[in-house]
C-alpha cells in the first residue's frame, strides 16, 4: 500500500507537464471547492440524492422538450414544464434504480481501480522504462520523466500514451481485456443489486466514499499547493494517510447513519371497550 503514495507524487508531476499552467493557476479554488462538495455529501448525501436525482433528470427533461418544441415549431414553455414533470417525476419515483445504476458503476471504478492498481500499475513502471532508486527503505520507487526543455522534443499526449501501453499491455497479457470486462461487469451487477435492494445503506456507503475522496482530494490539492512542504512530508506517511482517510470516512457513515434512522414506530392504540 505504501505504493498508492508514490502514485499522488507521479500523479502530480504529471499533472505539472501536461496540464497547462492557467488549470494549475486554479487550483486552490478548485480544492475548497472539492472539500466543500465533499463535506456537504459525506454528511447529507444519503438525504439529498433523491430530491437531486429529481432536479437533475427535470432539468434534462425541460431541455430535452424544449429542444424538439424549437425544432418542430410548438410553444416551447408549455412542453419544457411537460418535459420536466414527466423526467423529473421518473427520477423521483423510480430512485431505488437509479441508485442501484450509481452504486454500480462506482463499485465497477473501485473493483477496477483495485485490478490496476496490483495488475496495471507494475507494467505501467516496466513500459515507461523510468530510473529505479531504491528508497531508504528498501522499496523500489519510480519517478517519470522530467519535462523536456524548452525548444526540446515533446512526447506523447495523454491520450496516445494510454492507448499505446494498453496495446502493450494486452499484447504480453492477452487475458487482461477480459478480465478487465469480467471484474467490471461482476462488480457493476452486484452494485445494481445492493443499491436497488438496500437502497438505505448503499447511499449512505457509496455517499460517505465519495465525500471522503472528495475531501481527501481536495485537502491533497491545496497542501500541495500551499504548503508543498507539508505535502512531500505527509506522503513519506502513508500510514497517517490512510489512517486520516479511514477515519474520515467511518465519521461521515455514522453521521448519515445516525440522521437517516427511521423513525421509531408508535404502537398502535387499543380500541376503547
Amino acid at each position: 500500500m505504501e505504493g498508492f503514495t508514490q502514485i499522488l507524487e507521479q500523479a502530480r508531476r504529471f499533472a505539472e507537464q501536461h496540464v497547462p499552467t492557467e488549470a494549475l493557476s486554479a487550483s486552490v479554488p478548485t480544492a475548497l471547492l472539492l472539500i466543500s462538495a465533499g463535506v456537504v455529501l459525506g454528511v447529507l448525501g444519503a438525504r439529498l440524492i433523491r430530491p437531486l436525482l429529481a432536479v437533475a433528470f427535470g432539468a434534462a427533461g425541460a431541455f430535452a422538450a424544449g429542444r424538439l418544441a424549437c425544432a418542430q415549431g410548438l410553444p416551447v414553455p408549455v412542453l419544457a414544464i411537460l418535459g420536466a414533470a414527466l423526467a423529473g417525476g421518473l427520477g423521483y419515483l423510480l430512485h431505488r434504480l437509479w441508485v442501484g445504476v450509481g452504486v454500480g458503476m462506482l463499485l465497477a471504478v473501485v473493483a477496477l481501480s483495485v485490478f490496476g492498481y496490483h495488475r496495471v500499475l507494475p507494467e505501467v513502471v516496466e513500459y515507461q522504462q523510468v530510473t529505479v532508486v531504491t528508497g531508504v527503505d528498501g522499496v523500489a520507487e519510480f519517478v517519470l520523466p522530467e519535462p523536456p526543455a524548452e525548444g526540446g522534443v515533446v512526447g506523447p499526449g495523454p491520450e496516445q500514451w494510454a492507448r499505446d501501453f494498453w496495446a502493450h499491455l494486452t499484447r504480453r497479457h492477452s487475458d487482461v481485456n477480459r478480465q478487465v470486462a469480467a471484474i467490471g461487469t461482476a462488480a457493476a451487477l452486484l452494485g445494481l443489486l445492493v443499491g436497488t435492494l438496500a437502497t438505505r445503506f448503499a447511499l449512505i456507503v457509496s455517499t460517505a466514499l465519495v465525500g471522503t475522496s472528495l475531501v481527501a482530494s481536495g485537502a491533497a490539492l491545496l497542501t500541495a499547493e500551499v504548503f508543498p512542504t507539508v505535502y512531500q512530508s505527509a506522503l513519506e506517511q502513508p500510514r497517517m494517510l490512510y489512517g486520516a482517510g479511514g477515519g474520515l470516512l467511518l465519521i461521515s457513515v455514522v453521521l448519515q447513519a445516525m440522521l437517516n434512522r427511521r423513525p421509531p414506530q408508535q404502537p398502535a392504540l387499543e380500541p376503547a371497550r
